[in-house]
Protein backbone atom coordinates (compact mmCIF):
# COMPACT_ATOMS: atom_id res chain seq x y z
CA UNK A 1 0.00 0.00 0.00
CA UNK A 2 1.39 3.40 -0.89
CA UNK A 3 1.72 6.13 1.75
CA UNK A 4 -1.17 8.24 0.43
CA UNK A 5 -3.54 5.29 0.63
CA UNK A 6 -2.26 4.42 4.11
CA UNK A 7 -2.95 8.00 5.21
CA UNK A 8 -6.53 7.68 3.94
CA UNK A 9 -6.95 4.42 5.87
CA UNK A 10 -5.50 6.02 9.03
CA UNK A 11 -7.79 9.04 8.65
CA UNK A 12 -10.88 6.91 8.10
CA UNK A 13 -10.06 4.48 10.91
CA UNK A 14 -9.18 7.12 13.50
CA UNK A 15 -12.05 9.37 12.44
CA UNK A 16 -14.60 6.57 12.71
CA UNK A 17 -13.14 5.24 15.97
CA UNK A 18 -13.04 8.70 17.56
CA UNK A 19 -16.59 9.46 16.46
CA UNK A 20 -18.00 6.13 17.70
CA UNK A 21 -16.18 6.29 21.05
CA UNK A 22 -16.83 9.99 21.68
CA UNK A 23 -20.52 9.98 20.82
CA UNK A 24 -21.01 6.44 22.10
CA UNK A 25 -19.87 7.44 25.58
CA UNK A 26 -22.28 10.38 25.45
CA UNK A 27 -25.20 8.02 24.92
CA UNK A 28 -24.12 5.02 27.01
CA UNK A 29 -24.44 6.16 30.62
CA UNK A 30 -23.06 4.02 33.41
CA UNK A 31 -23.06 6.95 35.84
CA UNK A 32 -24.59 10.43 35.92
CA UNK A 33 -22.32 13.23 34.73
CA UNK A 34 -20.58 15.12 37.51
CA UNK A 35 -20.74 18.88 37.01
CA UNK A 36 -17.25 20.36 37.27
CA UNK A 37 -16.76 23.57 39.19
CA UNK A 38 -14.96 26.38 37.43
CA UNK A 39 -11.24 26.53 38.20
CA UNK A 40 -9.10 29.65 38.57
CA UNK A 41 -7.96 29.16 34.97
CA UNK A 42 -11.58 28.95 33.81
CA UNK A 43 -12.52 32.18 35.55
CA UNK A 44 -9.37 33.95 34.33
CA UNK A 45 -10.26 33.33 30.68
CA UNK A 46 -13.26 35.37 29.56
CA UNK A 47 -15.95 33.82 27.38
CA UNK A 48 -15.51 35.13 23.84
CA UNK A 49 -18.11 33.69 21.45
CA UNK A 50 -15.87 34.25 18.42
CA UNK A 51 -13.44 31.69 19.90
CA UNK A 52 -15.74 29.08 18.41
CA UNK A 53 -13.62 29.61 15.26
CA UNK A 54 -10.34 28.34 16.75
CA UNK A 55 -12.36 25.69 18.61
CA UNK A 56 -13.68 24.32 15.32
CA UNK A 57 -10.28 24.75 13.64
CA UNK A 58 -9.15 21.89 15.86
CA UNK A 59 -10.41 19.53 13.16
CA UNK A 60 -7.90 21.01 10.71
CA UNK A 61 -5.13 20.92 13.31
CA UNK A 62 -5.82 17.22 13.84
CA UNK A 63 -5.24 16.63 10.10
CA UNK A 64 -1.92 18.48 10.01
CA UNK A 65 0.28 15.49 10.97
CA UNK A 66 -1.37 13.40 8.23
CA UNK A 67 -0.42 16.04 5.72
CA UNK A 68 3.15 16.54 6.98
CA UNK A 69 4.31 13.03 7.89
CA UNK A 70 6.12 11.36 5.03
CA UNK A 71 7.33 8.16 6.70
CA UNK A 72 5.20 5.05 7.31
CA UNK A 73 6.77 4.32 10.68
CA UNK A 74 6.09 7.87 11.90
CA UNK A 75 2.54 7.71 10.53
CA UNK A 76 1.85 4.51 12.44
CA UNK A 77 3.43 5.87 15.63
CA UNK A 78 1.40 9.10 15.39
CA UNK A 79 -1.80 7.13 14.70
CA UNK A 80 -1.14 4.80 17.63
CA UNK A 81 -0.64 7.72 20.04
CA UNK A 82 -3.76 9.47 18.76
CA UNK A 83 -5.78 6.29 19.18
CA UNK A 84 -4.37 5.72 22.66
CA UNK A 85 -5.42 9.23 23.75
CA UNK A 86 -8.93 8.63 22.41
CA UNK A 87 -9.18 5.18 24.04
CA UNK A 88 -8.00 6.34 27.48
CA UNK A 89 -10.18 9.46 27.33
CA UNK A 90 -13.19 7.34 26.35
CA UNK A 91 -12.66 5.09 29.37
CA UNK A 92 -12.64 8.20 31.58
CA UNK A 93 -15.80 9.48 29.84
CA UNK A 94 -17.48 6.13 30.44
CA UNK A 95 -16.54 5.64 34.10
CA UNK A 96 -16.27 9.26 35.25
CA UNK A 97 -18.54 11.35 33.03
CA UNK A 98 -18.21 15.09 33.58
CA UNK A 99 -20.05 18.19 32.47
CA UNK A 100 -19.50 21.92 32.60
CA UNK A 101 -22.31 24.28 33.50
CA UNK A 102 -23.52 26.58 30.76
CA UNK A 103 -24.96 29.79 32.13
CA UNK A 104 -25.57 31.44 28.78
CA UNK A 105 -25.28 29.97 25.32
CA UNK A 106 -24.39 32.50 22.64
CA UNK A 107 -25.86 32.10 19.16
CA UNK A 108 -22.36 31.46 17.74
CA UNK A 109 -21.77 28.54 20.09
CA UNK A 110 -25.28 27.09 20.12
CA UNK A 111 -24.44 24.37 17.56
CA UNK A 112 -21.38 23.16 19.48
CA UNK A 113 -23.30 23.03 22.76
CA UNK A 114 -26.18 21.16 21.10
CA UNK A 115 -23.87 18.40 19.82
CA UNK A 116 -21.63 18.23 22.87
CA UNK A 117 -23.90 16.65 25.50
CA UNK A 118 -22.97 16.31 29.17
CA UNK A 119 -20.48 13.56 29.89
CA UNK A 120 -17.28 14.29 27.98
CA UNK A 121 -15.99 17.54 29.48
CA UNK A 122 -12.83 16.08 31.00
CA UNK A 123 -10.33 15.20 29.72
CA UNK A 124 -10.51 17.66 26.86
CA UNK A 125 -9.89 15.95 23.54
CA UNK A 126 -9.51 19.38 21.97
CA UNK A 127 -6.61 20.14 24.29
CA UNK A 128 -4.96 16.71 24.41
CA UNK A 129 -5.30 15.83 20.74
CA UNK A 130 -4.62 19.42 19.66
CA UNK A 131 -1.33 19.47 21.55
CA UNK A 132 -0.46 15.94 20.43
CA UNK A 133 -1.04 16.75 16.76
CA UNK A 134 0.84 20.04 17.11
CA UNK A 135 3.85 18.21 18.56
CA UNK A 136 3.93 15.86 15.59
CA UNK A 137 3.56 18.79 13.18
CA UNK A 138 6.26 20.77 15.04
CA UNK A 139 8.78 18.05 14.23
CA UNK A 140 8.13 18.48 10.52
CA UNK A 141 7.97 22.27 10.33
CA UNK A 142 11.36 23.79 9.63
CA UNK A 143 10.92 27.56 9.72
CA UNK A 144 10.55 29.67 12.84
CA UNK A 145 7.54 31.41 11.27
CA UNK A 146 5.75 28.11 10.66
CA UNK A 147 6.49 26.91 14.18
CA UNK A 148 5.40 30.20 15.72
CA UNK A 149 2.15 30.09 13.73
CA UNK A 150 1.55 26.52 14.92
CA UNK A 151 2.19 27.55 18.52
CA UNK A 152 -0.28 30.44 18.28
CA UNK A 153 -2.88 28.29 16.55
CA UNK A 154 -2.58 25.46 19.07
CA UNK A 155 -2.74 27.92 21.97
CA UNK A 156 -5.95 29.40 20.56
CA UNK A 157 -7.47 25.93 20.17
CA UNK A 158 -6.56 24.96 23.74
CA UNK A 159 -7.79 28.24 25.25
CA UNK A 160 -11.03 28.08 23.27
Amino acid sequence: MNLAREKVVVFATLGATTTVLYFGTLHVRLFPARVLAATAVDTAIPFVPLFVVPYLSFFLLALLPLWLISDRRELRAAAFGYGLIVAISSLVFLFWPTAIPYSDVHRLTRGVVAVDLDGNAFPSLHASLGIYCALWAWRKLQTPAARCSLLVWTSLVVVS
